[in-house]
């Protein structure tokens, strides 16, 4: 995060959620920031990781990512288009690369004029995969 962007003043709390975000393998959610700043000895209470992705977001830093099971999940705003797979036996939900629709003319057959899409994949990641 660089010093003033946008009046963002930089903390360690700020540079420790915006790189728990960054660096997850998919959007994540508070609870899972949590998480994962504990398990880096970090304790940073959960009214301050709200309030910090909060400001992150209204700084356009993240955006928010709502899959079916409407847990809000963030992931940072600078990776390209992608879709994401959600695990339904541990809830993780994971990056994919590239995009998996590609169409040849956005005005789909209906007359409706497409802009962007989203596409969650479900089932069980490979994790889980290979405990079963």
């Amino acid at each position: 995060m660089k010093n003033n962007q946008i009046g963002l003043r930089k903390t360690k709390q700020r540079e420790l959620v915006l790189g728990v975000i960054s660096s997850a393998p998919g959007p994540v959610s508070v609870n899972e920031i949590v998480l994962l700043l504990e398990q880096c000895s970090h304790n940073i209470g959960i009214a301050t990781i709200y309030r910090t992705v909060n400001l992150l977001m209204d700084n356009e830093l993240i955006q928010c990512v709502r899959l079916q099971d409407a847990i809000q999940r963030y992931e940072p705003t600078n990776i390209p288009h992608h879709h994401h797979f959600h695990c339904k036996q541990c809830d993780k939900v994971y990056d994919l690369e590239g995009c998996y629709l590609h169409l040849d003319n956005p005005i789909l057959k209906e007359g409706h004029q497409v802009s962007s899409h989203e596409i969650t994949f479900r089932g069980i990641c490979k994790d889980c995969g290979k405990k079963a």
